[in-house]
């Protein structure tokens, strides 16, 4: 499926591919794709470097989107929402153009959307490379009953190659805190994605790690294309 994005201001929904083309900075923009909404935090960078990343500047400092954009995106796709029925509201999905917990700014925003998810019924989803701050963790451990279930994936690619690849990450270990504490009002995944072409004892390590952590489930990605766009998820 295409992607179709929602511009903040005016509200507006470019869906031609040479209209898509054009858009390279998607920070002012939520993109819907494959039934969820992608909100951005930042406007560059992430921090963490990950060598494999899709965005143009990984390695350099997060700058987050000023908190009167997010509410402005926000408040464009609750315009949006309103028009759907109600089969079609999407997944909230957020972390996916840079990491969460590198900024408190960049937090702030994940909690203002945390805000809208619970505000309108909308099942979320978070990506991350860390183990959940504890606004996030509260935040989750007390979400309200009744609500969709948000579902955290904490992205392990490689176990033995992780500080090359992700040079500012914690370790596989430290993330797979994510996995062993967390109340059943959530649900904890291990994303692996991409999926790497690693050693044999790579894997095994790797499996050793998801065998003692116990996650909810296990999702395994593919590997990104190796041209790199503005912070905003793939629209390939």
């Amino acid at each position: 499926m295409r992607p179709i994005l929602l511009a903040a201001s005016p509200p507006q929904e470019l869906i031609a591919p040479s209209e898509l083309a054009a858009v390279v900075d998607r920070s002012g923009y939520v993109t819907l794709q494959d039934g969820r909404a992608f909100i951005p935090l930042a406007s560059r960078g992430c921090g963490i470097g990950c060598k494999y990343c899709y965005i143009a500047s990984p390695a350099s400092a997060v700058e987050a989107l000023p908190e009167a954009r997010v509410r402005d995106l926000l408040q464009t796709l609750s315009d949006h929402i309103d028009r759907l029925p109600s089969a079609s509201r999407p997944i909230l999905a957020i972390g996916c153009d840079t990491e969460i917990a590198m900024s408190r700014a960049v937090l702030a925003n994940a909690m203002m959307c945390l805000d809208f998810a619970t505000e309108l019924h909308l099942p979320v989803q978070v990506a991350t490379k860390f183990p959940l701050p504890e606004p996030l963790l509260h935040r989750f451990d007390h979400w309200p009953i009744g609500r969709p279930k948000p579902i955290v994936f904490t992205t392990i690619t490689t176990m033995l190659l992780s500080s090359r690849l992700e040079p500012n990450a914690p370790t596989p270990e430290k993330r797979s805190a994510n996995f062993r504490r967390h109340s059943i009002a959530w649900r904890s995944f291990a994303l692996i994605k991409p999926f790497l072409e690693t050693s044999h004892k790579d894997r095994e390590t790797l499996l050793g790690l998801l065998m003692r952590s116990r996650p909810d489930g296990i999702v395994v990605g593919v590997r990104y294309r190796r041209a790199r766009a503005s912070n905003a998820p793939r629209s390939g």
